[in-house]
C-alpha cells in the first residue's frame, strides 16, 4: 500500500524522527533495537515502496558488515560487541529510511523555504542536496559495475563508483542550482500524514524509554 502517509508528512517531523532515532541507538538495548525495528517495518507498511529501498539499502551494507567481521576476527574483538555494533547499524539503515525513504524534494524545499533567505542556511541547504544528489548518482553508478564476489573486488567496485561520481560533480552542482531556482509547489492534505508521523514519534519514543 502506498499511501502517501509519509511521503507528505512535514520535513520537521522528519527532522524529530531521524535525530530521535539517531541519538538513542548507541544507548539501546538489543529488547528496544528489535522492537523499534518491528515498530518501523509497521510504519513501512503504509508506504510497501520502503520496503525495497530498506532491501536495497541492507544489501549495499553487506559488504561493510563482511570487512567489518572480518576486522573483528582478526583483531578479536568480542562477539556480542561485534554483534550489537552490526545490529546498531542495521538499526541506522532502517530509522534512516523511515525518515528519508519516501519524501518529495519540492515538497521539503517548500518547507524549508526561509531558511534559504540566510546565508548559513542556503549553505546548509545546498549541502543536503549536494550530499542526497551525490548518494543517489553514486548508488547509479555502482548498479551500473560489474557485480564481485570478493571483499576486494567489492571495494574496488565502491571505489570505482566514487571517482565516476567524482567526475559528474560539476554536473550536480548545476542540478542543484536548478533545483533551487525552481519554485516550490506547497501540498495540501498534511494532517492525516503528520498525524500518522507523530503517532510512530510518540511509539518510538516510549520504546526508548523502556
Amino acid at each position: 500500500m502506498n499511501s502517501g502517509l509519509i511521503l507528505r508528512q512535514h520535513l520537521y517531523l522528519r527532522l524529530a524522527i531521524f535525530f530521535l532515532g539517531i541519538t538513542t541507538t548507541w544507548g539501546a538495548s538489543l529488547r528496544q533495537m528489535l522492537l523499534q525495528s518491528a515498530l518501523c517495518l509497521l510504519y513501512f507498511s503504509f508506504e510497501s515502496r520502503l520496503f525495497a529501498k530498506l532491501l536495497f539499502a541492507l544489501r549495499k551494507l553487506l559488504s561493510f558488515l563482511a570487512a567489518y567481521w572480518v576486522f573483528a576476527l582478526l583483531f578479536q574483538l568480542d562477539f556480542l560487541d561485534t554483534i550489537d555494533f552490526s545490529l546498531k547499524i542495521i538499526y541506522l539503515i532502517i530509522i534512516t529510511v523511515a525518515a528519508w525513504g519516501a519524501a518529495d524534494k519540492a515538497q521539503l524545499l517548500a518547507q524549508s523555504s526561509w531558511c534559504q533567505r540566510f546565508k548559513l542556511g542556503k549553505i546548509f541547504i545546498d549541502f543536503i542536496l549536494a550530499t542526497y544528489l551525490f548518494i543517489h548518482r553514486y548508488f547509479e553508478q555502482y548498479r551500473k559495475l560489474a557485480e564481485q564476489d570478493s571483499i576486494a573486488g567489492i571495494i574496488e567496485r565502491a571505489m570505482q563508483a566514487g571517482k565516476e561520481v567524482h567526475a559528474h560533480s560539476a554536473d550536480i552542482e548545476k542540478q542543484i542550482q536548478e533545483i533551487l531556482k525552481t519554485e516550490p509547489q506547497r501540498v495540501s492534505g498534511q494532517f492525516a500524514a503528520n498525524l500518522l508521523g507523530l503517532v510512530f514519534l510518540s511509539v518510538l519514543m516510549v520504546i526508548s524509554n523502556l
